[in-house]
């Protein structure tokens, strides 16, 4: 079974209006249907996350590493 390729899209700079739609993960780019194109055809959708929730993700994940870290001192 070949392993699954990391894809990587490096975008230029771009000062575009990005369109997402948080119920399917897809990106509409109305000024640029080329650079729209090119994000649709990503292999899995992007997640779009607010600011204020973000700040929470990463302080959920810093306690759970931290917790981690405590857990494989004692081991």
């Amino acid at each position: 079974m070949p392993e699954e390729e990391e894809s990587t899209l490096k975008l230029p700079l771009v000062e575009e209006e990005l369109v997402c739609s948080l119920e399917t993960g897809s990106v509409q780019c109305p000024s640029s249907p080329r650079l729209a194109g090119r994000i649709k055809s990503l292999s899995r959708p992007l997640t779009v996350v607010p600011p204020r929730h973000r700040a929470e993700v990463s302080e959920q994940e810093a306690k759970r590493d931290e917790k981690l870290r405590l857990e494989a001192e004692q081991r």
